[in-house]
């Protein structure tokens, strides 16, 4: 009769494991595809996906193997099951096939659908090796223990806590001796030993209870002392609870201790910061919330006891209340400990109290789980997948700056309310679909309104500004007239000869440069060879970039491609007509050298024309690469003060209103709303690759409410720069000193900015407040040029330099050019000074800093490193230097004060 009675107990067990297959796989395929929205990196998403499959499978296994056996004690079974007539062999086959088979076709459904839903698209051998030997390898190891204690064990929740933290100690114990590879035979071989433990006691199982365990509940479970009802509750739930709760605490001490001890030790001898083998104890500690959580039910679950409950019209609060006395003051405690223990550790109160909160999420998780489902071991499994996605919404609160009062704290208050609310229908078994809406209600309800009122939060937490702001020059195509100008630079580029690599000696930065006999200190007054083949080289090329710059329609702007190469390689031109200019110089043709000069500086205002942040960044170098070889013309021995004159005025007429540095704002304000509205392209010139373009784009369009956030924090960064920049501008047109900002962001827009997880993409415009540094660092330039150009032509006219800038005015200065950055004269040394200063000077399309012996004449600007502090103090009073750390300190001398500044030398 063993065959026929074999096929039913294989079809029994097929029945009782289908639910939770069929449970197992619908999560794993949930989580898979919350891996599939969440995960941006395609090989990070494929080995998450796999990893995912593997590792539920793997808890499945565990599940199952601890309730093949543990269940028919549960359930009352047990008995039944020994008066079959069948040996114990053939009944102990019966139960595991299905099992096994089971555990099987779970790893591979779930592999399948990992490979579907990565595009059959498997991780790299490397990565799918290691995640089979970790989580294949533990779904045999969870088989294996899970029978092995549900054979000794009467409640499968306890077999499957205890099967799951003992295959976890021997898998850790064998990859601790031995690395991954050597690791896996001997979890191998350990497996096999419980496997063949598993048979002994599989044909002893029928002899009884292997281990003396008495239920709780078989004892006298209302003592005559406890007279009230809630008492009565109290003390039944108690003693039905006693040696779990032995069991559980046991466990979480041991963990929590052997945790302690293991970061304890590796810090004594200085290994490192944090335990790798604490954080694992730790981790395996805190997997046990959820489980306790889904005991609070589990002994009226059991054999369906709340049935007496319901017959004798026992108060379905008093039944709830009861079994949460017992079971919450427990959990509380845990917490508590642990969260004190971890405080000591770590010496910061705030990891102690994300405890206490995952402590009361977990527990509330567990013990809805446990009132909505039957089976012990489901109910654990729930529990703990139920508190990923509250934990997961909980860290992401913190991050988006969300106060945990109103959207985390709420829920553990939710899920214990569905409960309440659930225990009357759940007494009297209504299962009606009245009595599951109502519950579900409960539920969906709070959290739909606490997830609604986080995205309204998300999106007008920020004020709306009204920003006024046209992007037409950003969208139309050039015209006529700016296409002309366009392929005139185009054409000089196509004929373009690149200068010479530069030689670089050992131990010489710079290169060669001019010869040093004649040159004036700070500036290279003639050119290196290779410079000078680059002119000769270009002879062509030069008057059409002259040609070009004429012209007074320009847009230079790539609607295309944003990093468009166009920009450097007219830059590039640009230097090459300050190079020409410079070897007109030396050749003394002065007015064909200024002209050339003149060019380039048109083409730096071309190239502001184009409106983005590094053409404006290019131009700039180019202008200081122009003013800085035009004082060296200035100086020229066979040089007129008439000359000088004009060049002075040709110079201010083509750079008293340059172009905005607002349009930079502009610019990156276009870019940024196409970005937002889908344009993958724009994604693609701030170097995003098309896959994490595509999935931010998913994002914004699944969370309408970030878009809106998204445009509103735009619009603050945009009208506090756009106000910024505007009035440093004001300023430098009306000759009043400028300033450069202490900071981008106020205090707000920061908080804003950190708690919004696109804004890193959008670095463009953190980088826009340089924008504002760069406005007084070209009014300094520019306002030194004017000075040294008129210091120049009075030593034209009076063969030697002025003792001060105040005979310049009339003549050749209307008035004294302010230091941009104090509003005060700028500062004029004709001897020069006791000590050696740095100044920045240009080369051909690089910049040079050279050392300014004492006694070089020079204008001195007290630049970025340097700020006012006192105006009516003495010199080592009045200024602070700025310090690396950004803090301000008192200059212990003159010449530490001038070091800090940016000297101009005079040639």
């Amino acid at each position: 009769m063993n065959g026929p009675i074999f096929w039913r107990i294989v079809w029994k067990e097929y029945r009782l494991q289908r639910g939770f297959w069929i449970a197992m796989a619908v999560l794993t395929v949930m989580l898979q595809l919350l891996v599939l929205w969440s995960v941006d990196k395609p090989d990070q998403r494929i080995v998450t996906l796999f990893g995912v499959a593997l590792g539920v499978s793997a808890f499945y296994a565990l599940g199952c193997g601890a309730t093949l056996f543990a269940t028919e004690h549960e359930t009352g079974t047990y008995a039944f099951q020994r008066a079959l007539p069948v040996s114990p062999w053939w009944l102990f086959v019966g139960k595991v096939v299905p099992a096994g088979v089971g555990v099987v076709t779970m790893i591979a459904a779930m592999w399948t659908a990992a490979a579907w839903l990565a595009g059959w698209e498997l991780p790299r051998v490397q990565a799918h090796g290691d995640l089979w030997a970790m989580w294949g390898m533990a779904a045999a190891e969870g088989l294996a223990w899970g029978i092995f204690f549900s054979l000794l064990l009467k409640r499968p929740l306890m077999a499957a806590v205890l099967g799951g933290l003992t295959a976890a100690w021997f898998a850790y114990g064998a990859a601790s001796i031995m690395a991954m590879g050597g690791a896996l035979p001997m979890r191998i071989a350990i497996v096999m030993v419980v496997v063949a433990m598993d048979v002994w006691l599989g044909n002893r199982w029928f002899r009884g209870s292997i281990l003396p365990i008495v239920d709780a509940e078989e004892r006298d479970a209302f003592p005559t002392r406890w007279q009230t009802a809630h008492g009565r509750l109290f003390w039944q739930q108690w003693r039905q609870s006693a040696r779990l709760i032995g069991v559980f605490s046991a466990i979480a001490a041991f963990l929590l201790l052997a945790g302690a001890w293991a970061v304890l030790a590796e810090r004594e001898h200085g290994v490192r910061s944090s335990s790798d083998a604490g954080l694992v104890f730790m981790v395996a500690g805190l997997m046990l919330a959820p489980v306790v959580g889904s005991c609070v039910f589990l002994a009226d679950q059991r054999r369906r006891s709340f049935r007496f409950f319901a017959d004798r019209g026992v108060s379905p609060t008093s039944v709830w209340l009861s079994r949460h006395m017992v079971w919450m003051p427990v959990m509380a405690g845990w917490a508590c400990v642990t969260a004190l223990v971890v405080w000591q550790l770590e010496g910061d109160v705030e990891p102690a109290g994300m405890i206490l909160g995952y402590a009361a999420i977990t527990y509330a998780s567990g013990q809805i789980a446990s009132m909505f489902l039957r089976s012990s071991v489901l109910a654990a499994v729930c529990g703990l997948i139920l508190t990923a996605p509250v934990c997961w919404w909980a860290m992401l609160m913190q991050m988006a700056g969300v106060s945990w009062l109103w959207s985390v704290a709420p829920i553990p208050l939710i899920f214990l309310g569905a409960t309440w609310l659930r225990t009357r229908d759940w007494l009297r078994e209504r299962n009606t679909i009245r009595a599951r809406l109502r519950a579900t209600v409960s539920v969906a309800v709070p959290l739909a309104a606490i997830a609604t009122a986080v995205c309204f939060f998300r999106a007008y937490e920020i004020p709306y500004v009204a920003v006024d702001l046209s992007t037409e020059n950003f969208s139309r195509p050039r015209t006529p007239e700016e296409q002309v100008t366009f392929d005139l630079y185009q054409e000089a580029w196509d004929g373009y000869v690149a200068m010479e690599p530069e030689p670089v000696e050992e131990g010489n930065d710079v290169g060669e440069e001019a010869d040093p006999e004649g040159a004036i200190p700070g500036i290279p007054t003639k050119l290196a060879e290779r410079e000078l083949a680059w002119v000769q080289a270009n002879q062509k090329t030069i008057p059409i970039v002259i040609a070009a710059s004429e012209r007074t329609e320009c847009d230079l702007f790539n609607r295309n491609d944003y990093w468009s190469e166009n920009y450097l390689e007219i830059g590039k031109l640009g230097s090459l007509l300050v190079a020409s200019a410079r070897k007109l110089t030396a050749e003394g043709e002065l007015d064909a050298a200024l002209d050339h000069f003149l060019a380039a500086t048109r083409v730096s205002i071309h190239l502001r024309h184009s409106s983005r942040d590094i053409t404006h960044l290019i131009a700039d170098r180019v202008e200081k690469e122009v003013r800085s070889h035009l004082t060296v013309w200035a100086a020229r021995p066979d040089q007129t003060p008439e000359r000088i004159t004009a060049a002075m005025a040709q110079l201010d007429k083509l750079t008293d209103e340059p172009p905005s540095r607002t349009e930079v704002i502009r610019c990156n304000y276009y870019l940024s709303r196409r970005m937002l509205e889908g344009d993958l392209a724009m994604w693609g010139n701030v170097g995003i690759d098309e896959d994490t373009a595509t999935w931010w784009q998913r994002y914004f369009t699944w969370m309408p409410w970030e878009r809106a956030r998204a445009v509103r924090l735009i619009n603050h960064i945009v009208d506090h720069d756009l106000r910024q920049i505007h009035d440093l501008e004001e300023r430098v047109s009306q000759g009043e000193p400028t300033y450069e900002p202490s900071g981008y962001f106020s205090d707000e827009i920061s908080q804003w900015w950190d708690t919004t997880p696109w804004a890193p993409h959008f670095f463009f415009l953190y980088l826009q407040y340089r924008q504002g540094e760069n406005v007084a660092r070209m009014a300094a330039v520019r306002r030194a040029t004017r000075v040294t150009l008129a210091i120049e032509a009075w030593k034209a006219e009076h063969g030697e330099l002025p003792d001060s800038l105040d005979v310049l005015l009339g003549k050749y200065l209307d008035k004294l050019p302010m230091d941009p950055y104090v509003g005060e004269p700028i500062k004029y040394f004709p001897k020069g000074t006791s000590t050696s200063i740095i100044a920045e000077t240009s080369g051909a399309m690089y910049y040079l800093w050279e050392r300014l012996e004492p006694g070089t004449p020079l204008l001195w600007v007290i630049g970025p490193n340097v700020k006012l502090s006192h105006p009516d103090a003495d010199l080592l009073q009045r200024y602070k230097i700025v310090s690396e750390n950004d803090t301000l300190r008192s200059p212990e001398s003159e010449d530490e004060l001038l070091k800090a500044g940016w000297p101009f030398p005079i040639p």
